[in-house]
């Protein structure tokens, strides 16, 4: 066998798979149920940010966005990014993302004006994330989505001036928490409680 022809010879497993179509539908039936999930998730969250009650800026009430694709880490995933706003240096969105094999995590991303407002005022909500077993993102990369245990610190065993010391450092603010795939039953009830856990900071922050 030539070199080139052993390079996309397949293996036993690889022809097994290939061979059976069976897998590739059930395949495409979860990531449209995922897609179902998350779009329950959207349809709550627009009720709650358009509320009038809720006095939340315009630039927060916009439609839920849904995404997929293929090739996140090589993997399959979905994302719904509400709500969203990517202005320059300015960002703020709210990320519940789906990994095939991974799991889903809801993640708080902030940036720019929407960090400093949320740092200034970050202590009136901190024993409720940290109880709320809320964990903060390190590292450099901001669109790091899935739950990487070596690349997060949980807020109940860190302090408050060491979470914003490495917000300012990094130059964002990424807090989040992670869901197994083997409690998919639970994905929406934890995607609507983890998304309310970060409701009075975004509140407040963008009536500043």
């Amino acid at each position: 066998m030539t070199e080139q022809a052993a390079k996309v010879a397949l293996s036993p497993f690889e022809l097994e798979l290939v061979s059976d179509v069976a897998w590739i539908y059930a395949k495409n039936q979860i990531v449209e149920k995922t897609a179902v999930l998350l779009g329950a998730v959207a349809a709550h969250l627009q009720s709650v940010y358009t509320d009038p009650s809720g006095s939340f800026p315009a630039c927060l009430k916009q439609s839920p966005k849904i995404s997929r694709g293929e090739a996140y880490e090589e993997l399959p995933w979905l994302m719904l990014d509400f709500p969203r706003e990517f202005q320059g240096e300015d960002w703020l969105a709210v990320r519940h993302f789906f990994s095939w094999g991974r799991g889903f995590t809801v993640s708080l991303l902030l940036r720019g004006i929407h960090l400093d407002r949320a740092l200034g005022c970050l202590e009136r909500h901190w024993s409720n994330w940290q109880q709320a077993g809320l964990a903060q993102v390190t590292g450099s990369d901001p669109w790091k989505h899935h739950a990487n245990p070596t690349m997060q610190r949980l807020l109940a065993e860190i302090t408050r001036e060491e979470l914003t010391a490495m917000a300012r450092a990094q130059g964002f603010l990424q807090i989040r928490k992670h869901l197994p795939i083997q409690e998919w039953a639970g994905a929406v009830l934890f995607m609507k409680e983890t998304h309310q856990a970060f409701l009075p900071l975004i509140q407040e922050i963008g009536q500043i």
